[in-house]
């Protein structure tokens, strides 16, 4: 009786790793809600890209970035399967 144990699949090559991208693409489904109300698709893709050059360059500081742009304050949060910017002014 022939074996019917399958024979393992060549190894793929190791993917390459990706840049780094300062900013999402703008059908990334990123939203902004600025103290409740969602933004336009147009404006949340100019703040998430702000947003994301920024903290690139200060990693990890929300509160320099909401004072920069004259917020009370900025949290990035994952909602319903998006990422969302929730901004306080």
């Amino acid at each position: 009786m022939a074996s019917s144990k399958k024979q393992p699949s060549p190894a793929r090559p190791a993917p390459k790793p990706s840049a780094k991208i300062a900013s999402p693409p703008a059908a990334a489904g990123l939203a902004v809600l600025v103290d409740g109300v969602p933004l336009p698709d147009a404006e949340a893709d100019t703040v998430w890209r702000a947003f994301s050059a920024y903290m690139d360059e200060h990693q990890g500081d929300l509160a320099g970035f909401a004072a920069a742009r004259g917020f009370r304050e900025v949290k990035p949060e994952y909602r319903r399967g998006q990422a969302v910017l929730v901004v306080k002014r």
